[in-house]
């Protein structure tokens, strides 16, 4: 998957170690640095579909816990 991320952050009073911390929790929160390494590596279809199943149910889990999601 090849697509463009825009990430901005602005440094305020020379705070660069802030501002790098900023940068770099805005970047793992989009997962481009987890996309990047995974797409070193073939990934066979069968294993996409199981790793992409495993997210769906821990996201809906966690949703479920959270109350934003009412029981079934």
């Amino acid at each position: 998957m090849s697509y463009t991320v825009n990430v901005e952050v602005e440094v305020r009073n020379n705070d660069v170690e802030r501002a790098l911390k900023q940068f770099t929790r805005k970047v793992y929160k989009l997962g481009v640095l987890e996309e990047y390494k995974r797409s070193l590596v073939y990934e066979k279809p069968s294993v996409k579909r199981s790793r992409i199943k495993q997210r769906m149910k821990r996201e809906h889990a966690r949703r479920r816990a959270a109350g934003e999601l009412e029981n079934k």
